[in-house]
């Protein structure tokens, strides 16, 4: 494929030869690529796994100091389980800008498992996330929000409109969060009436752009892997770093301060 073709020549290093990255690693070896595949268990633990791979072309870091050497990887392909923290990862961004890591592409997976109901577990999972987002605020000269773009995948739309509309209610929702809303409880009890939260009005919302993006999802509902509270959650984090990149100043609070929709004191 494109993207396959698009790693030739390049030093890649997967992290972890466990169930989720094995297929990952054929087919990169498969494209016969450069691989060199990263894991902490010991030869004899793997031995089986491990002499397959190297038949397939790869190079094997095991054991303990399997992490040594990743800096010097151009790609990185990492197992769910490993924090992306992790010290030896830090350090293959040592030294570099931002402008550096332009053209560089970083893969992940996100490996979400849940308990059956009345599991005899402290903990149980139950729920897990599909639908992923990212927001974009942009400021007018004046200091306002000008267009707030969202875009959401969401496996497959069934419902165009609806769709449109959960998005644009969820991203008004989240700029009253952001600028506008103050609810104050005193004992876990409201103090404020209705009136006087300050939810957004209609002549204060400025351009909403709903990007759909729209991928396979999975084998069931038709492939739609739906949309709701994600609507609004990225939307203040975006704003907060427009209002930065506007004035320079960090906010840690909501309702934002020292915007042009800040209550008068």
């Amino acid at each position: 494929s494109e993207y396959l073709e698009s790693l030739r020549g390049k030093s890649i290093a997967v992290i972890g030869m466990g169930v989720s990255n094995t297929p990952l690693i054929r087919m990169l070896l498969r494209a016969e690529l450069k691989v060199t595949v990263c894991d902490k268990s010991p030869r004899e633990r793997v031995e089986e796994q491990a002499s397959e791979l190297e038949s397939l072309g790869a190079k094997l870091r095991l054991g303990p100091d399997y992490l040594a050497k990743i800096h010097r990887a151009d790609i990185i392909f990492r197992t769910p389980g490993l924090s992306p923290n992790t010290p030896e990862l830090k350090k293959a961004l040592e030294g570099k800008r931002l402008s550096d890591l332009n053209g560089t592409e970083y893969y992940g997976e996100y490996l979400a498992k849940t308990d059956p109901l009345g599991a005899p577990v402290p903990n149980p999972v139950s729920h897990v996330a599909y639908g992923y987002a990212t927001h974009l605020c942009a400021l007018g000269e004046d200091g306002k929000i000008a267009c707030l773009a969202a875009a959401h995948d969401v496996g497959t739309v069934v419902n165009p409109t609806a769709c449109e509309g959960q998005i644009e209610g969820g991203v008004v929702m989240g700029m009253g969060f952001a600028l506008t809303e103050n609810y104050p409880l005193t004992d876990c009890r409201p103090t404020a009436k209705f009136g006087t939260l300050g939810l957004f009005k209609a002549n204060q919302i400025p351009e909403i752009k709903a990007i759909i993006v729209e991928k396979p999802g999975l084998d069931v509902a038709c492939g739609a892997i739906g949309i709701g509270e994600i609507t609004s959650i990225p939307t203040a984090p975006a704003i907060a770093d427009a209002y930065y990149r506007y004035d320079g100043q960090r906010r840690y609070s909501l309702p934002l301060e020292g915007t042009p929709y800040s209550r008068k004191k």
